[in-house]
């Protein structure tokens, strides 16, 4: 794993943030150099299941998506490591053997419409019935952390995702399409190269607003490890084809996959 830019010190106050708050904004992940890097890896993995995508619903005039990108293109398994600062922070918050659990492209297109095929568009807690409804009446456990890495800019006037601080104490789950907003939401904006990390119990829902289709959202979900509470559905490691396990560095097999220890 490479050095983090940010000190200790640094990296606890976005934990304790992220604790705290629901959510946290770490400054300048990823250089200019980076992001061009990522920008071409998302478009050539979009471009290569255009087909299948659009057939599932996955790519639509409004939204271009693709889940399990860690096994589509042989730049985004070493992201996390090679840029350590969102990994870092979400183990403090989630353990030392905490998992990948999805890697996934969200890319907003110039429409300025929002997608409502609850990619993300509706009102939610992520994974509520994992995240949320086993601790109703109980207290709060932090299970999942979601990593939103800004390939381009997040802004109010482009859509930036609306999060309720706070939110992820309260063990509820919010209805999907409420006639108008709840009070107390901020809206996360960030330059490009910034990483948005959230609780998956915090409620949010994406904005709305035009988009110059040039950028994009590149999401990862880190879970607690398996032994304790493991995420269904997926696992980064499983979702990669035997080729791509075998060609990926050892920091990065065990990164995503389901096992007891990271680099």
């Amino acid at each position: 794993m490479n050095t983090s830019k940010l000190s200790s010190a640094e990296l606890d106050r976005h934990a304790a943030r992220l604790t705290e708050e629901g959510y946290t904004i770490i400054p300048e992940v990823l250089s200019g150099a980076d992001l061009d890097k990522a920008r071409r890896a998302i478009d050539e993995t979009l471009e290569a299941e255009a087909a299948t995508a659009l057939k599932y619903g996955l790519q639509n005039e409004n939204l271009l998506m693709c889940y399990n990108a860690q096994g589509k293109h042989p730049h985004f398994p070493g992201m996390l490591t090679e840029h350590p600062e969102p990994l870092l922070v979400a183990r403090r918050v989630l353990g030392e053997d905490m998992f990948a659990h999805n890697l996934a492209i969200r890319k907003p297109l110039p429409t300025g419409k929002k997608d409502w095929t609850k990619l993300g568009g509706y009102l939610h807690a992520d994974w509520h019935h994992f995240t949320v409804n086993p601790f109703i009446g109980g207290r709060h456990y932090p299970l999942a952390v979601q990593s939103v890495w800004c390939i381009s800019e997040f802004t109010r006037q482009n859509g930036a995702t609306y999060v309720w601080p706070r939110s992820h104490l309260s063990l509820e789950v919010p209805p999907e399409q409420p006639q108008t907003l709840p009070e107390g939401w901020i809206r996360a904006e960030a330059l490009v190269g910034p990483g948005i990390q959230r609780r998956l119990q915090a409620v949010s829902a994406a904005g709305q607003g035009p988009h110059d289709g040039g950028g994009a959202a590149h999401l990862g979900l880190g879970s607690r490890g398996p032994a304790q509470y493991p995420l269904p559905g997926n696992d980064a490691g499983a979702n990669r084809s035997p080729h791509a396990r075998g060609e990926g560095r050892p920091q990065h097999r065990g990164f995503l996959t389901a096992v007891s220890s990271i680099p």
